[in-house]
């Protein structure tokens, strides 16, 4: 018995590097001189007024900000969890389309020139603490290949 737990304690630092080799591999990084480059299908991460080029998709994904937070804060017992709106705008063929996505109401993604953009989650969550600035929060995207093309 005592001879498996290194076994075990092995397999999951293997398991815990390998996560952490695909997850850097997932994305590179955004700066000044240019937008995040994702694998379609790769969730990325923007903060406002970052943009991400969906590799293989041919569209430009802009997060342009929370509209509105009114999700439930850590702590609070409400009726409902709330929900988080944000706006994004999807470059593709040199056209802007701007978009509005919910943490929980609908819509939740939106298919644009045939890829579907999704909202994963929007961070920080809130909390009784403190407000949350417009320049803090962080929204997890994820961008495909639709089926059946989009608008």
């Amino acid at each position: 018995m005592s001879s498996a737990r290194p076994v075990v304690l092995a397999g999951a630092v293997l398991a815990a590097a390998w996560l952490g080799a695909c997850a850097a591999r997932a994305v590179s990084p955004a700066s000044s001189e240019g937008p995040l480059r994702v694998a379609a299908g790769e969730p990325f991460t923007l903060a406002p007024g970052e943009r991400a080029v969906i590799q293989g998709l041919e569209v430009e994904v802009v997060f342009r900000g929370v509209e509105s937070d009114s999700r439930c804060p850590r702590g609070v017992t409400c009726v409902w969890a709330g929900d988080a709106a944000v706006a994004v705008v999807v470059r593709a063929a040199g056209k802007d389309e701007p978009a509005q996505l919910h943490t929980h109401l609908d819509p939740k993604n939106v298919t644009i020139a045939g890829a579907r953009i999704e909202l994963m989650g929007v961070t920080p969550y809130p909390s009784t603490e403190a407000k949350i600035e417009a320049k803090d929060y962080r929204a997890t995207l994820r961008a495909e290949a639709a089926e059946g093309g989009g608008r």
